[in-house]
Parts: C-alpha cells; structure tokens; sequence
C-alpha cells in the first residue's frame, strides 16, 4: 500500500496535527489501528498577539505553527485555522476547527498534503474531516487517504476512537464501497 513512498513522507502522515493527531502507520494500514502517544506534547505557535500552545501528537516533526483562533490561559482556544510548518515555512497541516484550552475538539477538517508558497493545497495526502477530542479523531468522521501523486487512493466512514477506525465502518476504494468491521 506505500510503496514508493519516501521516509519523510511517511514520518508526515504519523503526525496527528496537534488536535488532530489524525494518522498512525501500523500494521502497514493508515487509521486503523491506536496510535502509540508516548511522544505528544504541546508545542509552541505563534498568534497575532503573540503566541499558545497548542497539543500535537508528535510536535518534533514541526519548525513553527500559527493559530488565527482564541488564547485562553495560553493555550489555543475557541474556533479557528491551525497551520503546522516543516522545514522553514513549509506548509504541511492546516486544522479548521475547534479548539479546547490547546486540544482540537468538536467539528473539524484535517487537511495534510503538499501546500505551494500561497497556502493553497497542490497535493493531498489525508483529509479528515469530523468529530475530534483530546487532540484526536473521536467520534464519526471521514478519512480521505491520497497516494503520493495526489490521487485519491480509499475513504474510510465511520467512528473513530483515538485516531483508529472502531467497530463497523465503510471503505471505498475504486469505486467500491464495502462495510468492514474493526474489532
């Protein structure tokens, strides 16, 4: 299923975006299985007051990040855009959605993938748009996973329970939808 896909690519897709914290790669299946959080943190983001803190499932794989929403009590708070940069500015996550005291809960899109010098997405990833707490994909929500052209590869419907795909769920692929089971 990943092959051709380069290391840094696949180090990308383990990161779950702060609240989104959205994709494991275990098991060679992407947000099926519960994602090991020894490695999550808060990181530092820049605001246009100064700067919070918001939680991501591994804040390592990020030089800097913004945040256009509330601060309360120094955290990320309140609805807004979350953007997450790689390598010196380069765009890598953007989050819509809610936050919670630094934590993406509530409604929200995850929208992982290669963004060019505008912020506009040229290349997809994943995209997950959703319930989200605790900085995860709780809840029912969509995964939309792309291969390393950007072409839609399989979407996964269902109900997520810290980033992995629980009980019976659909998954598309070519065309064809099926119901599976995560037991």
């Amino acid at each position: 299923m990943f092959k051709g896909m380069n290391i840094k690519k696949v180090c990308r897709l383990i990161v779950l975006v702060g609240m989104m914290g959205i994709l494991t790669i275990l098991s060679g299946c992407i947000g099926l299985m519960p994602l090991d959080l020894k490695s999550a943190g808060m990181m530092n983001v820049n605001t246009s007051d100064g700067s919070c803190r918001v939680w991501l499932y591994d804040s390592t794989l990020f030089s800097s990040g913004y945040w256009t929403g509330g601060v309360a009590n120094g955290r990320a708070n309140g609805e807004g855009t979350l953007v997450l940069y790689v390598d010196n500015k380069v765009k890598n996550i953007e989050y819509r959605g809610s936050m919670d005291f630094g934590y993406a809960s509530g409604q929200g899109k995850v929208i992982m993938g290669a963004f060019d010098s505008y912020g506009d997405l040229v290349k997809p990833e994943m995209v997950y748009q959703g319930e989200l707490s605790r900085g995860l994909p709780n809840g029912v929500g969509i995964m939309w996973v792309y291969d390393d052209k950007g072409n839609l590869n399989y979407i996964l419907e269902g109900t997520f329970r810290d980033a992995a795909v629980t009980g019976k769920y659909f998954y598309t692929k070519d065309g064809k939808r099926e119901v599976r089971e995560m037991k």
